[in-house]
This record gives C-alpha cells, structure tokens and sequence, in this order.
C-alpha cells in the first residue's frame, strides 16, 4: 500500500491506498483498500505495545542485547518505547513507527510488521549488531467496511486494548466548541457565520451540533474506544433527527 494524503477545508489527511486505486479509479475497474493513516499507525502501535509487554518478549531482548549496558537501563528504554506507542494519537507515537518499522504486511485477516528496536534503544553501535533487538508481530485483525474507506480492529490479546477513533473524538470536540460559539451570552454566533469562520458547509455545522447532545455513556465509549466497528463520524453526523431521550440514543447507535 502506497502512503498518499488530500487536503480538505484546509486540513490534511492520510491515508494507504492499494496501488491500483493510486493509478486508476473504482470507476475504470480498479479495486483495493483505502485506509486511513490513523487507523494503521493506531493499530501497529497497539500490537507492538503489546508485544512488549509480555515477559518472555522483554526477557528475550535483554538476554540478546549485544552491549554492556546494565538489564535495568534497557529495560526502562523498553518501557519508555511501550508507553510512547500507547499514546498512538501522539506526534511521538507516529514519529517512533517511522523510526522502528521496517514493513508492514496487511491481508484481510491478519498485520504483520518487521520491527527494530536497536537503532533508537542506542544497542546498534557497529555494522554487525543492525538487526540487534529485531522482530516481527503478526496480529489477527478483522476489517470493517467505513464507506470507501476501511477500519482495522485487532483481534485476540492485543485486541483487548482499544485505540478511539481520533475522528470521532475530534467530531466530539468540535461540536462542543461549536455549540459554546452558538450559545455563547458575550457574542452568540449563527450556524451561518461559524460555517464562514472555519470555512464549511452550514449544514455541516448544524450535524456536527446535534453531537453536543450525544448520551454521555455514548460519548464515554467513543473516548474509551469501545464504540461500535460501524460507527463513524461521518454515520454519526449524518444521523436524521437523533432523539433527544438518552435510551433512544443507545438504542439507535447501538
């Protein structure tokens, strides 16, 4: 998959895409996956961490670490790295893949990915020891359609920790400040002039609203991860007359 991105309403955004969509169109035959960046780096830096914590993998590379440095301070850099990939939606998180990620394989059901440790845990310092610390993951996951686009979620041990969904949570966040601009007592703004100020669509702003009313046990899943693989932010905003009853809510999100 080839790492591609489009700006939109003056943001960025990142996706991997199969090469015969990057080429060609859905329209001239071509078919494949378009993922986005997120939702791959998410759930790589999920399965690492993971990875790490399990003591057989840390005993492993201590006992075939190639330096003189003491257990207890490659141990805590294995740490530091665990916990830096647990903060997936971090410039840190993503900064560290590039740095130990050498591949990553990805078919319908399963994500493999090359690792290297070495370089950034300083335990590569001649020619011989480059592939010092290395590994590789594989991870059962299951792919679920997002309309053109498509959701990773890992299964098994590494699944039992869940990655948010940074769009959702960003739609979240951005229907709180709309709706404080709107109702705002020192200078109320209208759906119209906040749709000039960030350059949208007003009947963007009048679906992302609605949001602000979202049951908190649904908003408690969307921050913890635990919503449902169907649910996005675009489903989410585009929801007819969400009910203003809590109940109905968690019925009709599920």
């Amino acid at each position: 998959m080839r790492p591609v991105h489009t700006i939109k309403n003056g943001k960025r955004y990142r996706y991997y895409v199969s090469p015969p969509l990057v080429d060609s169109s859905v329209e001239a035959g071509a078919s494949g996956w378009r993922i986005p960046a997120e939702e791959i780096e998410g759930t790589l830096a999920t399965a690492i961490s993971q990875h790490l914590d399990q003591p057989a993998v840390a005993a492993d590379l201590l006992e075939n670490s190639s330096t003189e440095r003491s257990s207890a301070a490659r141990l805590s850099g294995v740490r530091s790295l665990r916990d830096t990939l647990r903060a997936t939606e971090t410039r840190d998180c993503k900064v560290l893949l590039r740095q130990i990620v050498g591949r990553i394989d990805l078919t319908e059901k399963t994500l493999r990915a090359a690792v290297a440790l070495g370089p950034t845990l300083g335990e590569c310092n001649d020619e011989q020891n480059v592939d010092g610390f290395s590994f590789e993951i594989e991870s059962p996951i299951k792919l679920v359609r997002r309309g053109a686009e498509l959701k990773l979620i890992l299964k098994g041990a590494a699944g039992e920790s869940t990655v948010p969904d940074a769009i959702l949570v960003r739609s979240i966040l951005d229907s709180r400040r709309r709706l404080h601009a709107y109702t705002s007592g020192s200078g109320p703004m209208t759906v119209s002039a906040i749709a000039a100020a960030e350059r949208i669509n007003p009947a963007d702003v009048s679906r992302s609203l609605q949001l602000a009313f979202l049951a908190p046990e649904v908003v408690s899943a969307i921050l913890d991860g635990r919503q449902p693989a169907h649910l996005t932010a675009t489903r989410l905003q585009r929801l007819d007359n969400l009910p203003l009853y809590w109940d109905e809510q968690r019925a009709l999100i599920g």
